[in-house]
């Protein structure tokens, strides 16, 4: 393991170097270590200096989001850090609600070209996004994330953009804009890092 081990859940094909790159479902194959982030992680306590998760923990329960978040709290070494990315509420309001062209585009987009559809909705997007094409199961406004993670003991939540971090070991670790539009990326997704100190 490297100096400042670092561990990625739910890593999908997205593998990143020098990052113990783990996911459910793609098993053994280039490196990817199995890891079921739903149960009790398979490490000692303080072992990391940091975590990151992309666009996964809407596929969690908010009960099992909360436990996940705990562990790793319980697996980060005091002043390490845990990266998420992921779509929000407040995101998914603004395709329906939003007067800013570029929610009308991400419709336009995620309907046709992501979805396949013949009709542009806020709806379909939402629903696809959420329930039918992505399987999720929870979706997070940014205050509730902070919320949920300081109920666990992390005790500072910054927000901070795609692809940028204070941490060098976390600049331009996101890898969900190498499968949407850079631009697509960036208005679906809010970044938070939380510290354990």
């Amino acid at each position: 393991m490297c100096q400042q081990p670092r561990l990625h859940v739910g890593c999908g094909m997205h593998r990143l170097p020098g990052w113990l790159n783990t996911d459910r479902a793609v098993l053994n194959r280039h490196g990817v270590m199995y890891l079921d982030a739903r149960k009790k992680l398979p490490f000692s306590d303080d072992t990391f200096s940091f975590v990151f998760c992309e666009h996964f923990i809407s596929y969690l329960t908010l009960a099992e989001a909360s436990a996940f978040f705990a562990e790793c709290h319980r697996i980060l070494k005091a002043g390490g850090t845990f990266r998420i990315a992921t779509p929000t509420w407040a995101f998914l309001n603004e395709l329906e609600t939003g007067s800013d062209p570029r929610y009308r585009a991400y419709v336009h987009w995620a309907s046709r070209d992501f979805f396949g559809m013949d009709y542009d909705s806020p709806c379909i997007v939402t629903n696809s996004l959420l329930f039918s094409a992505m399987g999720g199961k929870s979706v997070y406004d940014e205050e509730f994330l902070k919320w949920v993670l300081a109920q666990v003991g992390f005790s500072e939540v910054i927000k901070t953009r795609v692809g940028q971090s204070e941490h060098p070991e976390l600049r331009g670790v996101e890898g969900h804009g190498n499968f949407v539009p850079r631009e697509i990326n960036e208005l679906e997704t809010v970044v938070l890092e939380a510290s354990k100190s």
